[in-house]
This record gives structure tokens, C-alpha cells and sequence, in this order.
């Protein structure tokens, strides 16, 4: 029996969502869906033609069968797949904002055929009976690092390999042009094997006040959203849970040759979609052209993103 009301007990601190019990904590993204894809193994997968390769790595090096599909202008499936028995399904929550569709998905699919790509929605990420990862090298400066909630598997990792920290501490010395090179090499170094999360990157995570970056990341998507939901295409939710960054989609593509040289550095997400498959749909095509992923991270202030969104609007409105 649960007692409600009375008196106090001692207070403990809660746990943040890195250092739930229920969770593994794995090197990165790559190794959560191998684990997984190793304890369900289907036969087949279908997967979104919108995702980055680095998604359908472990799929090919387990000799799945894929099955793309589409989504609409809003990421949503534009029609959800009958799966075979030995079939999953692979649902990306993208930029943290769809998560609403979430509710759809676990009442049309068993547990075991369904697996959640919450990389883009730590904040929003908990344990479930759904077999689902999330990131947390996306999200902060650490050498490695990613969540993964398989409910009812075993997952035996091997322990974290050595990793390079040469990019996070000349980018820590303010020498980020230098950097670049070191962190693309880090990142080529990571592949499909699950291995542990890094004990450096669990020491640095310690330190994190998660409430505090939340909150800024809450107030930066809300700027950016009050100064340029007017140009976006996309429905953005008024009050998103976790999102990762302002996705802002535009008729026409935005030059971010011009945004670099202002030292406003915005990703492609992501180019490998116009060339994987010729069959790719437009709408695909037009999302990875045109879609602008901008930064709402914690490290930025108010003035910066007043100073991104101004640097933004003033090309939107020359072209």
C-alpha cells in the first residue's frame, strides 16, 4: 500500500534521464540500434528515406532487408506499412517536435516492432515499453555517449575504446576553425559496435545543470520562433517538449555560404538523402535542399540568437 499524505519522508535527489537505471548508456546512436536490431533480429526494416546513412548502418551490416517510406511536409509517415511478423519499423522523432505522432505509432505496432529514434529528444526521452535511443553527443561537448531503452533485452557492451578529446579542447581554447578537422576525424571513428559510454564522458555529464540547459533551450526555440515562424512551411507546435533545434523551411534555399562567412555555421541534414536512392521522393529532396536546422543550444544567449535570427531574416528578405 502507497501512503498519501502525512508527514515527510527524506529527500532524495531524482536522478536525470542519463543516470536512469532502466537505461543503458552506450557509446553512441549506431550502437542503441545495433543492440537492438541484435536482440529483435528482423528479417526486414522499413526506414524513412529522410534520415542521415549513419541510421541505416547497422540495417546493412546485419543484412536486413530495408523498405523506405515516405513522409509529408510535417515528418509524419504518409501512410503506415502492414509489417510481416519478422518486420520493424523504424519512426524518427525529427528536430524533437513530433512527438504528439508518437501516440499513433504505439497503439498500430507491437513493442517488438517498433523501434524509436528519439536521438533529436533528450528532454523528452524516458524509459517505455518501446525499444527506443536517444543521443547525448548531439547535445553537449563530450567524447561520446547515447541513451537506449530495450525493455526486454540483454545488452552485453564491450568496454569504451580509447576516444579523441583534441577537437572539444581547442575548441575549449577558442580555436574552433583548428578543431574541425580533429572533430571530423572523431567522428569517423564511430561505427556499429556496442561498446560502453566513455567513463570521461559520464564524469563530464556530472557537471551538466540539465534543468538549466532545458530551460535555455525552451527560451531559444521560442525566439527564433517569434522572429521567423512568419517564413517557416512547417507547422511548428506552439509548446514542443524537447526540441533539438528551430527547423525552418523555406520556398526557396537558403545560402549558408553566406551564414558561415557571419560565423553562423548551420548543418545539412542531410545531403546523403539526394544521392542515396534515385526514387527518392521530393518532398525529401526539398527538405534536405532547403531545411535549416538552426541551433537553440544552451551555450547561446539571447543576444546571439538575436544576432542568427537577424542574419537569417535579412537573406530571407534580399532573395
Amino acid at each position: 500500500m502507497h501512503n498519501i499524505g502525512g508527514y515527510f519522508e527524506l529527500e532524495q535527489p531524482k536522478a536525470p534521464i542519463w543516470q536512469q537505471p532502466e537505461l543503458h548508456r552506450l557509446a553512441s546512436g549506431r550502437a542503441c540500434l545495433t543492440a537492438i536490431l541484435q536482440h529483435l533480429k528482423p528479417k526486414q526494416a522499413y526506414v524513412p528515406h529522410y534520415c542521415c546513412d549513419s541510421v541505416l548502418a547497422p540495417f546493412r551490416e546485419l543484412a536486413i532487408e530495408l523498405h523506405f517510406y515516405s513522409i509529408d511536409q510535417q515528418f509524419n509517415p504518409r501512410s503506415l506499412p502492414q509489417l510481416e511478423p519478422q518486420a520493424v519499423l523504424l519512426w524518427i522523432n525529427y528536430f524533437g517536435i513530433c512527438s504528439d505522432f508518437k501516440t499513433q505509432l504505439t497503439a498500430s505496432y507491437h513493442p517488438e516492432q517498433l523501434i524509436i529514434d528519439d536521438t533529436h529528444n533528450l528532454f523528452g526521452f524516458e524509459p517505455s515499453p518501446y525499444y527506443s535511443f536517444s543521443s547525448l553527443r548531439k547535445y553537449f561537448g563530450i567524447p561520446d555517449g547515447a541513451l537506449l531503452c530495450a525493455p526486454s533485452a540483454s545488452v552485453a557492451a564491450t568496454p569504451a575504446p580509447a576516444r579523441q578529446t583534441q577537437h572539444l579542447e581547442l575548441r575549449a581554447a577558442g580555436q574552433v576553425q583548428q578543431g574541425y578537422s580533429f572533430y571530423q576525424a572523431h567522428e569517423q571513428r564511430f561505427d556499429c559496435a556496442i561498446a560502453e559510454m566513455h567513463p570521461l564522458s559520464q564524469q563530464l555529464m556530472r557537471q551538466v545543470d540539465m534543468l538549466a540547459v532545458y530551460q535555455s533551450r525552451l527560451r531559444n526555440f521560442h525566439l527564433l520562433h517569434q522572429r521567423l515562424g512568419k517564413y517557416n512551411q512547417l507547422d511548428i507546435p506552439s509548446h514542443p517538449v524537447s526540441p533539438f533545434c528551430y527547423p525552418l523551411l523555406t520556398e526557396d534555399a537558403i545560402d549558408r555560404t553566406a551564414l558561415s562567412q557571419q560565423g553562423l555555421f548551420i548543418p545539412s541534414l542531410w545531403a546523403d538523402v539526394e544521392t542515396r536512392r534515385p526514387e527518392t521522393p521530393a518532398t525529401e529532396r526539398h527538405l534536405a535542399q532547403h531545411l535549416l536546422a538552426l541551433p537553440i543550444d544552451h551555450r547561446y544567449s539571447i543576444v546571439q540568437m538575436t544576432v542568427l535570427a537577424d542574419a537569417v531574416e535579412q537573406l530571407l528578405q534580399t532573395e
